[in-house]
């Protein structure tokens, strides 16, 4: 998903865990209001007013130092670009958590990487040089290359040809040799389930020791599963041709075009001849080639204009004149702007014919201003004003503009300036219109990306490209739309993850144009593909030690159990209403299966209004729902708040549970036995089980360390019962009464409040023995719910699988310690911490916490408890 989702979810989790944090997001201008935007209506900020700020990296100067408890920066590989800025500094040494975003692969450039981890980290990198931190960059490169062939699924023979390089690439790491052996055994033994086993145990070892930094954590979208985001374009047919048919192609007309192209080739081609290779003067010359191109790909009096301010050295006055001369000749055909609103008219149409019932839209980008306005000021013509928009003339809010252009039903076009490349979040717009096509596939990307973002619902990403009417064989338009579709297939896939090799390869395309013209465009278009590949490949390698960290700690688990969490929507349902309802005495207006309001009942609620009426306050003025598809919907109050553990109501409900003692203790009367029956009791006591946590961690540490302790020791609540005669009760009928819920209406039997009716209780246990009863019950309990066999199964399994998580832990922690001796580096000083925290847990783990969370007694009987006190008179 996103980043800013990614983040968004980082940051609402910390202001739930830690009710006085402060948060502070930095980013590019473009992107603040996206930022406030997204906090709000995806992840609820709105819930910690206050508590987090989003601010644009222009105004870093004005944030205080004081109370910043996380400091979020997005797009940071820009602003370290070429050196570390003094606020940058500033702040992030202010906040004890720092999270740095960037969406481009810091790697490909080791010198942004290495002052990204300056700031990150500025005790074990801040002596750091470049020369040496490209050096350990290459080193984990090879490492890559060496994970890449060791897989469960590689052959035998590459099996062991990777075992016989480990001797040379790890000498002092015992524990990778160990289990090398254990691999090279399985494969001696033909054990597969095994080899699968140790082979990823020492991927991962290897993965999780030799990282270039364990706060570097490295997503790629083509690593995403595939519901995550949607294909930008259909799959190939054939290998190496990309399949274009969600591509439309238009050709703008003028009378004027082809004279003004064949003077700009020869102009070019003498230019190229002009000046040697390798010259400044030569490069100066081919930008001004692009300049133009680009110029004359908007339109011929854009060309003009451009022409008009280039130096004489490379425009005489012969040229000049000679340009003049056809420039100024008659255009017979309908201007440019109004050809691109007759087709784009013709695209929404067939758009709506696609989708009868929906609201097309199209986002349309170009690079001129001028070209801009004429085209915008002929499409509110063809369609209507209140169909165009643009961001100048809604604001310069750009993330104001996005939302409200979704949200207006009329609205079908928005036409965004190279300003707009950055920062729209338009995951809701069919199409796609370049006005024209920058030399820059950067800019394309960008506005592609524009669309192409985590959230798109549409099948396809439908995409028209404007050219020039020019002879196609000679087309430089055609043939630079011909690299990006078949070199850099940036109209099927992303080409982000490249971004950094881009200058070099754009500078490649430059001299090609320069030089050669559309021929020389077509013929690059291979070696640009291989460029690209091999620059993958070497990102792969770098990437491969993250990415079997993060199989090691997939989160498909985690997705799997959320998944089957929302489809209990109805035990959450029953749940709360129990408790806030039917408990607390609250009321519920509207339909408590769709969309509701709770309300606080006067009469009913069995609450004092003090404190209680303020902490509800928040979440009463809100309408709620357990549907995640109803709290998509808006009405009268907003969307409905989904209801899920950090909601406001859950938050509120869950203070006011720890803080009530109603149901702690209690009696009960179950008449449920046949008549006749003698009267037998029992103590229920429910107790939680869950690991306990070391003392003297700090607030960071024990949130942490908990989420570890309840891996290896998931909480349970245990439930016993407990005999007159204080011997635990074993009898499954006994069990299976005892066990039924509270039951106040006339079924099967009828349960009683014994809180009201405790002569009952009396008469039928002397109330001195009872309270003898109550304290041996009390005392003896937990010593035997320890001796269940349950319980030390439980303990046993618990121990054996955290201890040993543990050791392994210390193991490649004592081999990060001793690899940053041997390599004369600054030993990390939080290693040691890390050891000292592993043998508190492991003692922790074996002494879990027990405590008693309700007590009662259950009376079994064949009568009521009104026919039991007259059979006692």
């Amino acid at each position: 998903m996103g980043k800013t989702i990614e983040a968004g979810i980082v940051i609402r989790q910390f202001l739930l865990t830690n009710s006085e944090g402060r948060v502070w997001v930095i980013a590019p201008p473009s992107l603040v209001r996206q930022w406030e935007t997204e906090l709000e209506d995806k992840l609820a900020i709105l819930d910690f007013p206050e508590r987090i700020n989003v601010c644009s990296i222009d105004k870093m100067a004005t944030i205080p130092t004081d109370g910043i408890s996380m400091l979020v920066v997005d797009e940071a590989h820009h602003l370290v670009a070429d050196e570390i800025p003094h606020e940058l500094t500033r702040l992030a040494s202010s906040s004890p958590r720092l999270l740095l975003l960037s969406a481009t692969p810091p790697l490909g450039q080791p010198e942004v990487l290495l002052r990204l981890l300056k700031v990150l980290d500025p005790d074990n990198y801040g002596d750091v040089g470049l020369e040496e931190f490209s050096t350990r960059v290459r080193e984990r490169e090879a490492l890559g290359i060496f994970l890449r062939g060791l897989r469960p699924d590689a052959s035998p023979a590459i099996l062991r040809q990777r075992l016989r390089r480990l001797p040379d690439l790890f000498p002092s790491d015992r524990e990778a040799m160990r289990m090398g052996e254990q691999i090279n055994s399985a494969l001696q033994e033909n054990a597969q389930e095994a080899l699968q086993r140790h082979v990823s145990d020492l991927r991962s070892h290897i993965a999780d020791v030799y990282r270039i930094h364990h706060r570097l954590i490295r997503t790629r979208r083509r690593d995403a599963a595939d519901w995550v985001f949607r294909p930008r374009g259909p799959a190939s047919l054939h290998e190496g041709e990309p399949n274009l048919e969600h591509v439309r192609l238009s050709w703008i007309e003028d009378s004027r075009l082809t004279s003004v192209f064949e003077l700009f080739e020869q102009w070019r081609v003498e230019l190229a001849s002009k000046f040697p290779k390798s010259s400044a003067a030569r490069t100066e010359a081919s930008q001004a080639v692009v300049t133009l191109f680009e110029a004359l790909g908007c339109s011929v009096d854009v060309f003009a204009e451009i022409l008009d301010a280039l130096p004489g050295a490379l425009f005489d006055e012969a040229w000049r004149s000679a340009f003049t001369s056809v420039i100024q000749e008659q255009n017979d055909k309908p201007s440019r702007p109004l050809q691109v609103a007759a087709v784009i008219k013709r695209h929404l149409e067939i758009l709506q014919q696609q989708d009868k019932e929906g609201t097309p839209r199209i986002a349309v980008f170009g690079s001129n201003a001028d070209d801009l306005e004429k085209c915008y000021a002929a499409l509110q013509t063809t369609l209507g004003k209140e169909r165009v928009w643009t961001a100048p003339a809604h604001g310069d809010d750009d993330g104001d503009i996005a939302a409200e252009f979704e949200s207006d039903k009329q609205a079908r076009v928005l036409v965004c300036n190279r300003q707009q490349e950055e920062g729209l979040n338009l995951h809701f717009v069919d199409a796609l219109v370049h006005l024209d096509l920058p030399f820059s596939p950067a800019r394309i990307e960008q506005r592609i990306g524009r669309l192409d973002r985590f959230g798109r619902r549409k099948r396809r990403l439908e995409q028209r490209v404007f050219f020039p009417s020019v002879n196609e064989e000679s087309s430089l338009w055609e043939a630079w739309f011909d690299v990006l579709a078949k070199a850099f297939d940036i109209f099927n896939s992303p080409i982000a993850d490249v971004q950094f090799s881009l200058a070099e390869i754009s500078a490649y395309l430059t001299d090609a144009l320069f030089e050669h013209g559309a021929l020389g465009l077509h013929e690059v278009i291979p070696h640009v593909r291989e460029q690209l590949a091999a620059e993958r490949e070497r990102l792969d390698n770098q990437y491969a030690l993250d990415r079997v960290q993060q199989e090691e700690d997939a989160a498909e688990g985690l997705f799997r159990n959320l998944d089957e969490l929302e489809g209990e929507e109805s035990f959450m349902s029953t749940a709360l209403r129990g408790w806030l309802l039917t408990g607390l005495g609250f009321s519920c207006k509207g339909d408590y299966e769709r969309i509701f309001r709770v309300t606080w009942d006067a009469e009913r609620t069995l609450l004092p209004l003090k404190p209680w009426g303020p902490r509800f306050q928040g979440a009463l003025a809100e309408s709620h729902t357990f549907h995640r598809s109803y709290a998509l919907r808006q009405n009268e109050h907003g969307r409905p708040q989904l209801i899920r553990v950090g909601s406001k109501l859950m938050r509120a409900v869950e203070q006011e549970y720890r803080w009530d003692d109603r149901g702690t203790a209690f009696g009960t009367w179950r008449h449920l036995l046949s008549d006749g029956e003698e009267e037998w009791f029992a103590f229920k006591l429910c107790y939680i089980v869950e690991a306990s946590l070391p003392t003297d961690l700090t607030a960071d540490e024990k949130s942490g360390l908990r989420a570890r302790m309840d891996g290896y020791f998931q909480p349970w609540a245990e439930e016993l019962y407990i005999d007159e005669a204080l011997e635990v009760v074993e009898d499954e009928e006994r069990i299976r009464l005892l066990a039924l819920p509270y039951d106040s209406l006339e079924t099967h039997g009828r349960d009683h409040n014994l809180g009201s009716r405790q002569e009952c209780l009396f008469t039928l246990i002397e109330p001195s023995r009872f309270e003898q009863l109550c304290d041996a019950v009390r005392n003896s309990s937990e010593a035997w719910l320890r001796e269940r066999p349950r319980f030390k199964l439980a303990l046993e399994q618990s121990v054996a699988r955290g201890q040993a998580d543990i050791d392994r832990r210390n193991r490649r922690l004592f081999q990060r310690q001793l690899n940053q001796r041997q390599a004369n580096e600054r030993v990390d000083v939080g290693l040691a911490r890390e050891l000292e925290l592993n043998a508190l847990l492991s003692e922790a783990l074996r002494n879990p916490v027990v405590t008693l969370d309700a007590i009662g007694i259950i009376v079994l009987s064949g009568r009521a408890p009104a026919a039991f006190m007259e059979g006692r008179t």
